[in-house]
């Protein structure tokens, strides 16, 4: 999966998604602030079943359809 921009900015910052990924029991999804994808770790895309590349920039109602946003 390609870093996104908000992710670049993320990891200039400091933070290190990798080790944080790696270092959780769960899956993990992030979530822009318009309600797209941003990033989903390997458990969370397992526990889904879908690839990385089919959750990136997606819509998270295509996850969590009964999910309202604000």
């Amino acid at each position: 999966m390609k870093p996104s921009s908000e992710m670049i900015e993320l990891m200039e910052k400091g933070f290190d998604f990798e080790n944080f990924l790696n270092t959780h029991i769960n899956g993990i999804l992030a979530v822009r602030e318009d309600g797209r994808l941003l990033l989903a770790d390997h458990d969370a895309t397992t526990l889904l079943g879908y690839s990385p590349s089919q959750l990136n920039g997606q819509p998270v109602s295509l996850i969590l359809p009964k999910l309202q946003l604000p």
